[in-house]
């Protein structure tokens, strides 16, 4: 008798664990598991598709509510980040842009005149063909980066002849 007790006992908890993994809720809670462990991990690319196999598979589900928050707040974050940095680059072109229409000007004092809108920014690194003073590179920096930073401007000289440095 006791043994067959036992076994009662013993079926009616497997039954109930079968159940239990058969309930969506139950099957959602187990892919939230996975995608917190892959969250830890660093795999964060996994632990999205994770939660979005949980949205798809069982949406009715609270699990479902919570894999939504953390695919939106996610999303949220990309965003900002994306927004800060957009930010930090025009922060970063603002003073660049300020620093080129400065040394422009001490090029005006050293040679007496703004490079021509033919010789552009370039004036500032490399000594424009026929210039009779030229005391440059009037910035400092490797070749290869300088010139790529000045890529991101253009330059004109405007009607009353002073030099106009745009961001592109």
């Amino acid at each position: 008798m006791r043994n067959t007790a036992r076994m009662l006992v013993l079926s009616v908890l497997l039954m109930a664990g079968i159940a239990a993994c058969s309930d969506p809720e139950s099957a959602a809670r187990v892919l939230h598991n996975q995608a917190i462990t892959a969250e830890k991990e660093g795999r964060t690319e996994d632990a999205k598709a994770i939660y979005e196999q949980i949205v798809d598979e069982y949406p009715q589900t609270a699990t479902a509510i919570d894999a939504n928050k953390w695919l939106l707040s996610s999303e949220k974050v990309g965003g900002v980040l994306d927004a800060l940095t957009s930010v930090a680059r025009s922060h970063q072109l603002e003073k660049q842009k300020k620093i080129l229409e400065e040394t422009l000007d001490m090029y005006r004092l050293i040679t007496g005149r703004y490079p021509t809108e033919e010789e552009g920014l370039s004036a500032l690194i490399s000594r424009p063909e026929g210039a009779k003073i030229w005391k440059g590179p009037y910035l400092e920096g490797e070749p290869e980066q300088v010139r790529e930073m000045l890529s991101q401007f253009t330059y004109r000289i405007d009607a009353e002849g002073r030099p106009v440095v745009e961001i592109k």
